[in-house]
């Protein structure tokens, strides 16, 4: 194992993430920190103030120490926008160099976009045409995804601090000035030649402003999860908050629910932007990114230096199970089995919905629970699930997955209907059941964790539905737990459970 630092150098905060890398290339999050330090505030001439750059100097004096502490190989450290257009930065560059010991990468505007798109990519599942948009301090980046591959990027010299500054944004906005600024605005994103193009597709929105947008709307509506990270909202959504806090000064903000008090104050501006920005696109569809620039240097880092699963869901899990020491070929062997009842009782269930990200999360995690306790281990299991940030699932899909895995043992882990309303529907509830039932026979199955039982044949008539397990030696002990789950199986189905044997797979008689 190795560890990294990862520091991200922006215009209002200053970040230090540290990583550790396990030898297969999967990777976790083991710290962070955040200080903001405004170095994009009180520019003159574009010059760096020299206050800042010293509070700047003595917080990456910090985390050099800290990063040494956990004896990292590797500081990645990049600078964005206040850098990059300082006149000083130079000086500022050789100050960390010399009296920090680390090397700055000052990153272009497309470079910073590119990184925005890398960590987007490896952590929301994304098919179709997507626009991805990074309001920072001083900084708005764009990024036009086609078939993963970014077509277009942009970046913006306007963001939080630069809006509050031009405006002097630092009370309740009147008519005027929301007009002054709607019009600066949109005549800058109406210069943008390729924006016309992509009128009505989906955006991911990424960066602090837009996650505090997300986070005021979850504490408004009493959403079940504490969860940013493929949040979905309407543009209805993102105006209604600008609604909330643009009527609202600074020391009001700052009470806000949901809001960070020390963004309260260049908040107004940003978030004017972001839905200045929806309603230019005229785009119904906005998910909530928790992962940006950061995440995409630690992507780049693990994919140019180990060879490690592309898939986002598949290679997230793979982290999760490294880093919590699961039996990576008992959970394959049990997802196999599930699936291959889930698909072979398919005229039992009658479901439809694609949910093999489901089944595959719910499987590969059932045992999780185990890294706190053995005892109940199906409860820590589900907490587990829905909150280890999981890529690569939306929050229905997260939130049946960690249902699914907790009814893996005897008795039933109840399902609160009204908490999770909001994302679950009447018949979520029967699909937790249906899988819940297929995963506790698969676990059944592999009960001495060998695979002895190498695959399964269904034979379903008017009453009963015949299993036929084939493996070299009779399971008598896999058989014993399978049965324990026939009453079960009768009450879902309405059909008998009968449990055989065979060394062959064409022996179903």
């Amino acid at each position: 194992m190795k560890n990294i630092s990862i520091i991200d150098i922006g215009s209002n905060s200053i970040r230090l993430i540290l990583v550790s890398i396990f030898n297969n290339g999967t990777f976790k999050v083991v710290d962070e920190f955040k200080e903001s330090v405004r170095l994009g505030s009180d520019m003159t001439d574009n010059y760096l103030n020299e206050s800042r750059m010293n509070n700047a100097l003595e917080l990456l004096k910090t985390f050099k120490k800290l990063s040494d502490s956990v004896q990292v190989s590797s500081i990645i450290a990049v600078a964005t926008e206040a850098v990059r257009k300082a006149k000083n930065k130079n000086i500022f560059l050789e100050k960390v160099r010399n009296e920090c010991g680390i090397d700055i990468k000052v990153l272009t505007g497309k470079e910073e976009a590119y990184y925005d798109y890398l960590g987007t990519i490896n952590s929301i599942n994304t098919k179709d045409s997507i626009i991805i948009i990074d309001i920072g301090g001083s900084s708005t980046e764009l990024a036009w995804i086609e078939n993963n591959k970014i077509k277009e990027s942009i970046s913006l010299p306007i963001g939080a601090i630069g809006l509050s500054n031009k405006f002097d944004i630092n009370n309740k906005l009147s008519n005027k000035e929301e007009n002054q600024i709607v019009d600066f605005i949109t005549k800058t994103f109406n210069d943008i030649p390729w924006l016309k193009n992509v009128k009505k597709l989906p955006v991911i929105g990424i960066g602090g402003t837009i996650r505090n947008i997300c986070k005021i709307h979850r504490k408004n509506i009493d959403y079940p999860l504490d969860l940013n990270h493929n949040y979905i909202m309407s543009a209805k959504d993102i105006n209604e908050v600008y609604s909330i806090v643009k009527c609202k000064s600074t020391d009001e903000l700052k009470k806000l629910k949901g809001l960070s008090k020390n963004r309260a104050d260049i908040f107004v501006g940003a978030c004017c932007e972001f839905n200045t920005f929806i309603e230019i696109l005229d785009t119904k569809h906005i998910i909530i990114s928790g992962y940006g620039l950061r995440e995409g240097l630690v992507f780049e880092y693990v994919f140019n230096n180990y060879n490690v699963k592309k898939n986002v869901l598949d290679f997230s899990l793979d982290c999760i199970m490294t880093n919590l020491n699961l039996n990576k070929s008992h959970s394959m062997h049990v997802y196999n089995l599930t699936l291959s009842l889930f698909n072979q009782l398919s005229e039992l269930h009658y479901i439809e919905d694609d949910l093999n990200n489901v089944i595959k999360t719910a499987c590969f995690l059932h045992d999780c629970g185990t890294s706190i306790s053995y005892y109940d281990h199906h409860k820590h299991s589900f907490y587990i699930i829905t909150n280890s940030r999981i890529r690569g699932l939306s929050h229905r899909e997260l939130l049946l997955s960690a249902f699914i895995a907790a009814n893996h043992r005897k008795g039933a882990f109840r399902i609160s209907k009204t908490k999770y309303k909001k994302i679950l529907s009447s018949n979520d509830e029967r699909i937790i059941k249906i899988i819940s039932i297929m995963l506790k026979l698969s676990e059944s199955l592999d009960k001495n964790l060998s695979g002895s039982v190498k695959n399964i044949r269904c034979k379903i008539d008017n009453e009963t539905v015949f299993i036929n397990l084939i493996s070299k030696e009779y399971p008598s002990l896999e058989i014993i737990e399978a049965q324990k789950n026939a009453e079960n199986f009768k009450e879902l189905f309405n059909k008998k459970l009968v449990l055989k044997h065979s060394k062959s797979a064409n022996n179903l008689k």
